[in-house]
């Protein structure tokens, strides 16, 4: 598991308030019903994204949910972001023997970054808060 920061957007749309409500309702995960898979519960997620797609008005096939990913670090390079700090907010890892040393980058850091982070488009929030709708996906 690694620490990552939120995005300021992700807060401003109410993610903090409905990941309250989750552990209020007695759930330990913040997306209680994203069933796993061999471990994994990424893969029903991307199926339900897939599903989806045309209803968020995105035809192209090949835009998959990995696609995230891609335009993600697109944003990155346009910020500037040096390579190791995307790679530690995606995940990636480089094999360098230099990246080895240390424990990474302190997550005070990677959110002075992630703020740097901008989308052209208006985000309104998907975050279910009022009791009454389900907790999907």
């Amino acid at each position: 598991m690694r620490n990552v920061p939120l995005h300021p957007k992700v807060i401003e749309i109410g993610f903090l308030k409905y990941k309250n409500s989750i552990a209020e309702s007695g759930h330990r995960r913040v997306f209680p019903r994203l069933r796993e898979r061999n471990g994994v519960r990424t893969v029903y997620f991307s199926k339900w994204y897939g599903r989806q797609r045309e209803h968020f008005g995105i035809s192209d096939t090949r835009k998959v949910f990995h696609s995230f990913r891609h335009t993600f670090k697109d944003a990155c390079r346009s910020a500037d972001m040096p390579e190791d700090v995307h790679d530690a907010l995606t995940g990636h890892a480089n094999n360098s023997v230099g990246r080895q040393y240390g424990t990474g980058h302190p997550l005070v850091n990677l959110a002075k970054w992630m703020e740097k982070i901008s989308y052209d488009v208006e985000i309104a929030s998907p975050f279910p808060v009022d009791g009454h709708r389900s907790h999907r996906p």
